[in-house]
């Protein structure tokens, strides 16, 4: 049976300040990721968290726990979680300051084009020239694979 939202917050609980690298829960009933606020699994390099349902919140969350500028996290899978513009625009705008996040895969979520108009945003420094011609002035991320594909 699925972990739930109880059994992963036990779970990240005992992972705290271990070696953990490699955290995948796909398909587990996960609803809640809150417990990422009050935790540090400082060597997480790769998390997958595909078809749980845990929407913008969780999205928003993941963002603010886990892609900081500290962050060893280079690889995300959140496919099929529920998340919507605000999620994605959460996750969007921890790309100018992640250095390590090479992957993210946010496949059949639901993701308008004004979500993914957030990541064209944040995913290049653009500055608007005379008529209105946005100039493309370099990355400012690390990130090397986006899938938005709904």
């Amino acid at each position: 049976s699925p972990i739930g939202s109880e059994g992963f917050r036990l779970l990240i609980n005992g992972l705290e300040g271990g070696n953990l690298a490699y955290l995948r829960l796909g398909d587990c009933g996960i609803e809640d990721v809150s417990c990422l606020d009050d935790c540090d699994i400082p060597n997480l390099t790769q998390l997958t968290l595909e078809s749980n349902a845990i929407g913008n919140e969780g999205a928003m969350c993941v963002a603010n726990n886990l892609l900081g500028s500290s962050s060893k996290l280079n690889r995300l899978c959140l496919k099929s979680c529920g998340i919507g513009d605000e999620g994605a625009q959460a996750l969007s705008a921890r790309l100018s300051t992640n250095t390590s996040l090479k992957h993210l895969d946010l496949l059949a979520n639901k993701i308008s084009i004004d979500g993914m108009k957030s990541f064209a945003r944040a995913l290049f420094n653009v500055r608007t020239q005379p008529r209105n011609r946005p100039s493309k002035t370099g990355p400012n991320h690390s990130l090397e694979e986006l899938n938005l594909t709904r």
